[in-house]
């Protein structure tokens, strides 16, 4: 679209309209729960991952970086962002929250312009509405956990790489925001794929500007890891542990985190080593596959399942005992999904122009597919498939209105068949709201001195553990 037309003025409008609304949105339930019994036992509570992030703070704010990385328990650069807001604001954690909200906005920016860039301005708006739609979104803005800075630096990556035909500048910007990623949650399959991507068509079309490009990518991302050095993981929480919790048949899918049986055989067998501990799987996999044939086919449907399988946060816990916010009609995972490959299906010649975005999503799924699946992992999944979404939306609105009769047919039964193949009955995971769950509020409330909540909490769990016992 020419800049300064009629177009571009109402798109720029609609946009703005829709990130205010987002903004506004989650902000409101930043408020909504600030200071509450069960916000404050989520962040004190050493169980809980928001508590490391915060210690991780902690040792920047009062030590420093440089010199004390080893001592981190978690990847860099979260903790670094909350430590620099605390430094500035104080321990008034509000505004760093708020700052998560615009942080979220800005990736829905970017959802816009990738959708834009690839098919138009209308799937550019379709896409930033679903977004600000999307309900997991606003409960993330308000806990301090790093998926929003996750998903920002993934679209930045994808975003920077499209633009790279405009000048090697975008290219290194891609590398060194690929190195900030890798330094908040690590991703060494989707930077392998880049590089491969990279090499592939620097081999295939042998000009100097692509070798360039290819040298101002790795000189962005070498720069980045040079400055910032990583923590010293341990074996007890390393990749190795964390793979083997998603994969062997007893591990219930990683949900409980548990040390099965079949994990800590492989882990003592493997001595800590990521490449034994692969290859003694594999045997496993090779000695049943029947078993791991359904085992996989599970968390298949796991992953695209309409469930948002809870972690340190439930989703359901928050929307159906804690916030009024989060009751509002918001789109889930299992509305999103059957758009999005019929977006892809109906998309080709698009995403063939385009091979940054369609290969990111498929490294990122398969990275979140190997590992144990839940609703924060598979959440950086959601932008790019609200992205394939709004094609499909629109080509399923273009052949209605075009009275191609034929093609809304088609397109009408895969999505039904998606819509049933996304739809989730729980099995083999407990049901939406557990009794741990009811009985981290009861602690939550009985530690901030509400006797009241306390006790009604307790009953509710003790109700839900007697049920869970039933055959």
């Amino acid at each position: 679209m020419p800049p300064g037309t009629a177009e571009t003025r109402r798109t720029c409008r609609w946009a703005a309209a829709f990130l205010l609304f987002s903004f506004a949105l989650q902000a409101a339930f930043v408020l909504e729960q600030r200071g509450t019994a069960p916000t404050i036992f989520f962040r004190i509570n050493p169980a809980f991952d928001s508590h490391r992030f915060i210690a991780d703070a902690r040792i920047i704010e009062t030590e420093g970086y440089r010199g004390n990385a080893k001592k981190l328990s978690l990847h860099p650069v979260y903790p670094l962002a909350i430590a620099a807001f605390d430094k500035t604001f104080g321990d008034d954690s509000l505004a760093f929250l708020l700052f998560q909200c615009l942080l979220n906005c800005a990736s829905f920016a970017l959802v816009f312009w990738i959708a834009r860039e690839m098919s138009g301005a209308t799937e550019g708006i379709i896409a930033l509405a679903a977004c600000a739609l999307y309900g997991p979104f606003v409960l993330y803005a308000e806990v301090y956990l790093r998926e929003g800075m996750v998903i920002f630096l993934s679209l930045s990556t994808v975003a920077l790489l499209l633009a790279a035909r405009k000048g090697s500048a975008y290219m290194a910007a891609a590398g060194a925001s690929a190195a900030l990623l890798m330094l908040t949650r690590p991703y060494p399959l989707t930077i392998l794929a880049i590089a491969a991507l990279l090499s592939f068509r620097m081999f295939q079309h042998p000009r100097r500007e692509n070798a360039m490009r290819f040298a101002a990518f790795i000189a962005g991302y070498a720069v980045i890891s040079l400055l910032m050095p990583g923590p010293g993981l341990t074996d007890a929480t390393g990749p190795l542990a964390h793979f083997l919790s998603g994969n062997v048949l007893d591990s219930n899918y990683g949900y409980t985190w548990t040390d099965t049986p079949m994990k800590m055989k492989i882990l003592a067998e493997s001595k800590g080593s990521s490449t034994a501990g692969i290859w003694l799987l594999l045997k496993e996999i090779a000695a049943h596959p029947y078993p791991y044939a359904l085992f996989y086919f599970k968390k298949l449907k796991i992953l695209l399942g309409d469930f948002e399988v809870p972690s340190n946060y439930n989703f359901y816990l928050f929307r159906d005992e804690l916030s009024k916010i989060l009751w509002l009609p918001f789109l889930s995972f299992g509305m999103v999904a059957p758009f999005s490959f019929l977006g892809i299906w109906t998309a080709r010649e698009k995403l063939r122009q385009h091979p940054p975005v369609i290969l990111w999503l498929a490294v990122s799924a398969f990275g979140v597919f190997i590992f144990p699946i839940q609703d924060r992992y598979r959440i950086s999944l959601v932008p790019f498939l609200i992205i394939f979404a709004a094609f499909g939306i629109r080509r399923l609105y273009g052949a209605t209105i075009q009275k191609q009769f034929k093609t809304v047919a088609a397109y009408l039964a895969v999505l039904a068949a998606l819509f049933h193949f996304c739809r989730f009955d729980y099995s083999p995971l407990p049901g939406a709201i557990t009794f741990e769950d009811y009985n981290n509020l009861a602690i939550a409330y009985r530690a901030a001195g509400d006797e009241q909540n306390a006790r009604f909490y307790t009953k509710k769990t003790e109700l839900l553990q007697r049920e869970s016992r039933i055959p």
